[in-house]
């Protein structure tokens, strides 16, 4: 193992660069991490940040910085620093990055040296294609067009060594063709986006320089990760979450690439030397730079480290196009492998012009990835809620989770039936700063501490824990947020409860539906109600099922069975298997998971009561598991609802997306301000498109 240097003596040795500089993307990994160094040089810094206020993306630009100090084991840039910082709240995919005309001639008179644009979307299925041009090529272009109107003096881009796709051998520093093969939507539009900086800077007479990382670490001097959860990390994260699963598979999963393919590792420290380095000395002609490690790491080693760290028998490194029948778990392991497969199946020399940085070693990255695994134990640790025994009235222990102070007004998560509570995790930590949120593991699944009654299925049952937690808290009113099959519990709970309810937000709704109105759902949703009433009906089908899902062999299952549960995998986000594999995991959870679900498709509609608080209707376009249909359903019946459909979203979009919890925040808002105004309409954010009923 090689000693942890520091690569910062010449840095330090540098003078003060008074100039001032327009960043983008400055709470991101790789802006962050720039402005905490480059602050460090003198300046002033306009940071261009999406946020509802002028606080909010001052408190995020500060968190950033922060939490960069302690990636470095260094103090938090003190208050002198971050007075040179200025946050102006906007938005890359709004025309001139969403700045007013005042701003913009504020920063003309400030003399703007250069724009660093580290804004990007990171997301890479084709299916999100219009979101993510609209992002990485469009962005992009709005950025440089501000920078041409503030007189900027350069543009500074930055890119990704993986636009080189599907490209082998040696990939030089230039330009490549946009119709080559690549990987993923996000290396298409990355590369789409360089042709387009070349051409608009030129169309602009701006100066510019497109910067092309290759797969970051952390900080060599620390070895932490410094928050990132990208590349390597990204996948070490998903087979950390994934190993209790692999765990159980009758088969090895595969991870299919070329024996000869390598990856390229850089810390961010050396990145982030390298671009100050540029500026140091003027960038000079050279429109394209490489900034990447010295050295090329072997996939296949990579693949056996890990294997090696996290104990996965159940894992290997195959050749391309050696590999077996793929279970419906691996169909989905290969689906989340899509955004690696630049990594894996090709063997890629990057070119570098600056001087050769240090290395990472085999020894240095078996020492990153033990620190980042230690991180993510500390994470799940601390990921859960507040946890409180809460008594049912049937005597029953539940597992309630809370978050945000006591003092603020009370919101309630219904989670989806079966699924963990982590799944309400990231929305509860965004809902905090407003209100006292409360969230609870669903009995029988994913809870396995008490005897199964199958006669205690039905949402009312649900509604009737969810008053047990109130009274348990003492809280006399609340607006509760229902997703997917916890809508169904929201929707019995407004029954039950009657005002004790404040307002009510519906997410992703699967909801019992009278079949007469022949409404449609999903492909997901048709497979689900024919095969939960089959697994239900007996524990033996139930075994059957459960080794078909895991790769054993099973002879007396239908085709069409098969088939249908591959489909039901295949709807899920593979990123999230460790979550929604828990009513799968085996024979007793997939039949009580079962039984769940055959009662609520039982059940009768529920239609709206009187009086009924002020909903929110949230649909997704994007909703392979939840028909968007539903949503417009569910609007019909309560007439005083409103109807939000979002062009992008997808069932997991209240896991990934801020936006879902500052439309949920809003809307809470409003209703307590007066719960006899209806919703007015409000943006989930200057990216997203409304589209009403008669548009459907």
């Amino acid at each position: 193992m090689t000693t942890p240097t520091t690569p910062w003596g010449e840095l330090l040795t540098w003078p003060q660069q008074p100039a001032s500089l327009l960043i983008t993307g400055a709470t991101g990994y790789l802006g962050r991490n720039y402005l905490f160094w480059r602050a460090r040089l003198g300046g002033r810094f306009f940071v261009l940040v999406r946020a509802a206020s002028t606080d909010e993306a001052r408190d995020r630009i500060a968190a950033g910085l922060a939490e960069c100090a302690s990636s470095y084991n260094l103090p938090a840039p003190d208050p002198n620093v971050l007075a040179r910082i200025e946050c102006l709240v906007g938005d890359i995919t709004a025309p001139l990055g969403g700045i007013d005309d005042c701003t913009r001639e504020r920063l003309v008179e400030e003399g703007i040296d250069s724009v660093w644009h580290c804004a990007a979307s990171l997301r890479f299925q084709r299916r999100h294609r219009s979101s993510i041009r609209r992002v990485n090529v469009d962005g992009s272009r709005n950025i440089i067009d501000l920078s041409h109107a503030i007189g900027a003096r350069r543009f500074v881009h930055v890119s990704t060594a993986y636009v080189a796709g599907q490209q082998r051998g040696e990939i030089a520093e230039s330009l490549h063709s946009l119709d080559q093969e690549f990987n993923s939507e996000y290396e298409d539009s990355k590369c789409a986006a360089e042709h387009m900086v070349a051409n608009r800077c030129a169309e602009h007479g701006l100066d510019y320089t497109i910067l092309r990382p290759s797969v970051i670490l952390g900080p060599s001097v620390t070895r932490l990760s410094g928050g990132s959860r990208f590349g390597v990390y990204g996948l070490y994260s998903e087979l950390f979450r994934f190993q209790a699963v692999l765990s159980r598979l009758g088969t090895q999963v595969e991870i299919p690439g070329s024996k000869d393919a390598t990856i390229n590792l850089v810390p961010i420290d050396q990145i982030i030397l390298d671009m100050l380095r540029l500026e140091h000395i003027g960038f000079g002609p050279q429109k394209i730079r490489h900034l990447i490690g010295c050295h090329d790491y072997s996939v296949r080693t990579l693949t056996e480290l890990l294997q090696e760290m996290l104990t996965l028998p159940a894992m290997k490194f195959v050749e391309m196009g050696s590999e077996k029948v793929r279970s419906p778990i691996q169909l989905l392991f290969d689906r989340r492998m899509t955004f690696y497969r630049s990594y894996t199946q090709t063997n890629k020399r990057f070119v570098r012009s600056l001087p050769p940085p240090d290395g990472v070693f085999p020894a240095d990255l078996k020492v990153y990835l033990k620190a980042f695994e230690a991180e993510l134990v500390d994470e799940q640790e601390g990921a859960t809620l507040e946890r409180h025994r809460v008594t049912a009235d049937d005597g029953l222990a539940l597992s309630v989770g809370t978050t945000g102070s006591p003092m603020k007004p009370v919101v309630v998560l219904a989670n989806a039936y079966g699924m963990p509570a982590q799944f309400m995790t990231p929305l509860a930590r965004r809902l905090a700063s407003d209100f006292r949120v409360v969230t609870w593991e669903t009995r029988w699944v994913p809870a396995l501490t008490h005897r199964f009654n199958p006669a205690r299925c039905g949402s009312d049952v649900h509604a009737s824990d969810l008053t047990s937690i109130l009274d348990h808290f003492g809280i006399k009113e609340a607006s509760l947020v229902g997703w997917s099959s916890g809508v169904q519990v929201v929707l019995r709970a407004i029954h039950v409860l009657g005002r004790r309810v404040r307002s009510a937000v519906l997410l992703n709704g699967t909801v019992s539906i009278d079949e007469a109105r022949k409404i449609p759902i999903t492909e997901f949703e048709r497979n689900l109600r024919k095969l939960a009433p089959q697994v239900e009906s007996n524990k033996r089908v139930a075994e059957q099922y459960c080794k078909l899902i895991y790769g054993r062999r099973v002879t007396d299952v239908a085709d069409e069975d098969r088939s249908r549960i591959a489909e039901l995998l295949a709807a899920t986000d593979p990123y999230l298997l460790h979550m929604t594999s828990a009513p799968f995991r085996d024979p007793d959870t997939l039949y009580r998971y079962a039984h769940m679900l055959t009662r609520m498709f039982e059940e009768p509609e529920l239609h709206a009561v009187d009086p009924m608080p002020p909903i929110l209707v949230y649909a997704g376009k994007q909703d392979l598991i939840s028909h968007v249909q539903i949503g417009v359903h569910l609007r019909g019946l309560m007439p005083t609802s409103e109807l939000l459909i979002d062009p992008e979203g997808d069932h997991f979009a209240h896991f990934y997306e801020d936006r879902v919890a500052d439309m949920i925040r809003s809307f809470i808002h409003q209703s307590l301000a007066s719960r006899s105004k209806s919703l007015h309409r409000h943006d989930l954010d200057t990216r997203t498109t409304y589209i009403g009923l008669r548009e459907l």
